[in-house]
C-alpha cells in the first residue's frame, strides 16, 4: 500500500478489527504510552537492552493483543502494578490460540505502517542569525 493511502487510512474513521474470538479497538493516541508503560519495545521503536528471545517476542505481541482488546477500565487498573502487568499478560497468553498468530502479526504490521506513516515531525523555524520578535498574529 503506497504511503498517502496509508495517511489517509490512518486518518478516516477508526474500525473495530476481529482476529478469531479477538475485537481489537483501533491504535490510538494513547496505544503508544500504553506500550511504553507494558515494555512494548516491537512497538515504541526503542531498542531494547538485548535482542527478544522468541519468548519476549510472544509476550510482546500478546501485551500489544491484550492493550487493544480488553476493557480499558482493566487495562487501568493492571497498569499501576508491575507484577499484576505481568500477571494479566501471562493469563491472556494462555488464551491466544496459535492459530491466529499469523493474523495478528498482519494487523500490527498494518498498525506500524499506518502509525508511521501518520507520524508529524515538528521543525523549528530556521532562524536568520539573530531572533527577531514575531508580530502577533492577526
Amino acid at each position: 500500500m503506497a504511503k498517502t493511502a496509508l495517511t489517509e487510512e490512518a486518518f478516516l474513521e477508526p474500525r473495530l478489527r476481529e482476529i478469531g474470538d479477538f475485537k481489537l479497538r483501533p491504535f490510538t493516541v494513547g496505544s503508544l504510552p500504553l506500550c511504553k508503560k507494558l515494555g512494548l519495545t516491537q512497538f515504541t521503536g526503542e531498542a531494547p537492552d538485548q535482542p527478544l528471545d522468541q519468548i519476549e517476542q510472544m509476550r510482546q505481541v500478546s501485551g500489544f493483543l491484550w492493550a487493544h482488546c480488553e476493557p480499558i477500565d482493566r487495562i487501568l487498573q493492571v497498569i499501576r502494578d508491575p507484577q499484576k502487568i505481568e500477571d494479566e499478560l501471562l493469563r491472556y497468553q494462555l488464551s491466544i490460540p496459535l492459530n491466529i498468530l499469523p493474523e495478528v502479526m498482519v494487523e500490527i504490521q498494518r498498525v506500524s505502517d499506518m502509525a508511521a506513516a501518520a507520524q508529524v515531525e515538528i521543525v523549528e523555524k530556521p532562524s536568520s542569525g539573530q531572533r527577531k520578535e514575531s508580530p502577533p498574529g492577526n
